[in-house]
């Protein structure tokens, strides 16, 4: 199924990221049974440094908790990029991510004109995809 992440749930996510800089951000997105994204669940950033993220258990067990309570799901994580493009680094296609998650990088290297791309990544291939439709762009690493 695509994935769509309408534009009003890009704001919300680039709006996080930039209230957290200069330290990465991070979140999760909930989904309805459509593939459409309905909610951000903005979660702390357990190292709270520049260079990396990692979501604690405990923002994942609330997320979780509040998709089953919305009749939705976790079906996508967000991160942001402070000092680099928006592309998925060796660290980010090393990451646990569940198959046809949603992997979102938002670049912030201009605050002002922050770039948001979606990817789902596929063991070591990451491919985008275009946040509007949920369809394949190309691959991309």
């Amino acid at each position: 199924m695509a994935l769509r992440v309408p534009f009003d749930i890009q704001l919300q996510v680039i709006e996080h990221c930039r209230a957290q800089l200069p330290n990465q951000a991070c979140g999760l997105l909930l989904f309805d049974e459509q593939g459409v994204a309905r909610a951000v669940e903005c979660t702390p950033n357990a190292g709270a440094w520049p260079y990396g993220f990692q979501i604690p258990p405990e923002s994942m067990y609330q997320a979780f908790t509040a998709a089953r309570a919305k009749g939705l799901r976790v079906q996508s994580v967000y991160h942001c990029h402070a000092v680099s493009v928006a592309v998925p680094t060796g660290r980010d296609l090393d990451r646990p991510v569940p198959p046809g998650y949603l992997y979102l990088i938002v670049s912030l290297l201009d605050p002002n004109a922050p770039e948001l791309r979606g990817f789902l990544l596929e063991g070591s291939r990451a491919r985008e995809v275009n946040l509007e439709t949920g369809e394949p762009l190309q691959v991309t690493a």
